[in-house]
């Protein structure tokens, strides 16, 4: 009897880390012109240690050590919609008025 050996996936195909990630500056221009292929590359590239914290902004609108952080592409219609609506998140040193 042989046991058939399950072909491996690369580990870009199954890792939770392996997704496109589109990162924009403070202006709304891609970084990079082209999404990074993974959080992996994109941490490393960026000088960023956590794909935990990138995550919890991902989608948000909210400005993260200078990038915004989305699943997809921005279309033309939602960086002009964005780029009025878009804000900073507090820091240790904010105050309400």
């Amino acid at each position: 009897m042989q046991k058939k050996l399950a072909a491996k996936a690369p580990r870009d195909m199954i890792s939770s880390l392996s997704v496109n990630v589109w990162v924009y500056n403070g202006d709304l221009d891609l970084v990079n012109n082209k999404p990074f292929k993974s959080q992996q590359d994109m941490l490393r590239e960026l000088g960023l240690k956590r794909a935990r914290t990138v995550n919890k902004y991902k989608d948000t609108g909210i400005l993260f050590k200078g990038f915004y952080f989305f699943s997809q592409e921005l279309t033309l219609q939602e960086k002009v919609v964005r780029s009025k609506n878009l804000y900073a998140a507090p820091t240790s040193n904010s105050k309400f008025v």
